[in-house]
């Protein structure tokens, strides 16, 4: 991995940068105004701004592959994009039976179906509804805050809920009050090969915090972000199995007149010594030859009536 630059690199980068742009740009002879300058500050601050969020990102992907606890992929995951976009609260939603409950979150979030934030539906709030929305895919493209790749963004989640946009993106005929304490909200759709299975949520209680070119820069993160979850929780789920799964192996100790097996120092019935050591369970009957010789006038009676 490259070594990260220091602030005094960055900065000195930047400018650099700057200046070659500046020297690039077409100037017409005699016109050097204070808007030059103020057009150069703005020119150092989102190529400043592109430089971090271009080292945060290549930092993400490249330790993304390291974790392969589900727990440990989730939390790296939110805390990155924090530092990127500069949100209060960054949450991963998991998608199950068709709903999206929070898995993560760092500080600040919006409590989960909190009945106070209007959504007429009992016990779901507005950001629940647009979350169920986001991950459906069946959103109208036609309104603003979605975008191509079919995330959600607004400046003020409160003059949406109270719109009639509000109103056609829920589907529904009346509009929505909102009351929690957040305005600014983008649901970034995670997926892996081809299949939606979460939402990346950022959240801030101050207004206009997102715009489109961090929630595209997010979506070009999103998929890879998709692989990562799958993969932690592909790996959860066979190191669970593989925990219950024991197998026996090597040479067993067996009596040859009782069977009992010798484990640890101590002799165990089959059955117990089996049962402790894998998942097999035991039922008991009688073979032919041994109900014969347990039995015999119960055979004999069979033999008599034919």
């Amino acid at each position: 991995m490259d070594t990260p630059l220091t602030d005094g690199q960055l900065a000195l980068d930047v400018a650099t940068l700057a200046d070659l742009m500046a020297d690039a740009r077409p100037q017409a002879i005699g016109c050097a105004t204070a808007g030059g300058v103020e057009d150069r500050e703005v020119s150092v601050g989102s190529l400043r701004r592109e430089l971090r969020r271009e080292r945060i990102a290549r930092d993400l992907c490249a330790e993304l592959n390291n974790f392969t606890q589900i727990e440990q992929t989730l939390a790296f995951v939110v805390l990155r994009v924090k530092e990127l976009s500069s949100a209060e609260t960054v949450a991963v939603r998991l998608e199950r039976d068709g709903v999206y409950p929070y898995v993560v979150h760092t500080d600040h979030l919006a409590a989960p179906g909190a009945p106070d934030c209007g959504c007429p539906d009992a016990g779901r709030n507005l950001v629940d509804c647009i979350g169920e929305v986001v991950g459906s895919g069946e959103y109208d493209p036609s309104l603003e805050f979605f975008t191509p790749g079919g995330s959600f963004w607004c400046r003020s989640i409160t003059a949406l809920a109270n719109s009639t946009a509000g109103a056609r993106l829920l589907r529904g005929g009346a509009r929505y009050s909102h009351r929690c304490d957040h305005e600014s909200l983008a649901l970034i759709p995670l997926s892996a090969r081809g299949v939606r299975i979460g939402l990346l949520e950022l959240q801030d209680r101050r207004l206009a915090m997102f715009d489109a070119e961090l929630v595209e820069f997010l979506e070009s993160l999103a998929h890879q972000i998709g692989l990562a979850i799958q993969n932690a929780r592909a790996y959860s789920e066979l190191e669970a199995s593989m925990s219950q799964l024991r197998v026996l192996h090597g040479v067993l100790p067996i009596c040859a007149s009782c069977k009992r097996i010798r484990d640890d120092g101590r002799w165990k019935a089959l059955e117990e010594f089996i049962t402790q050591n894998s998942q097999a369970d035991f039922t008991h009957g009688l073979c032919p030859e041994c109900a014969k010789q347990l039995y015999p006038e119960v055979y004999a009676q069979k033999a008599i009536g034919g």
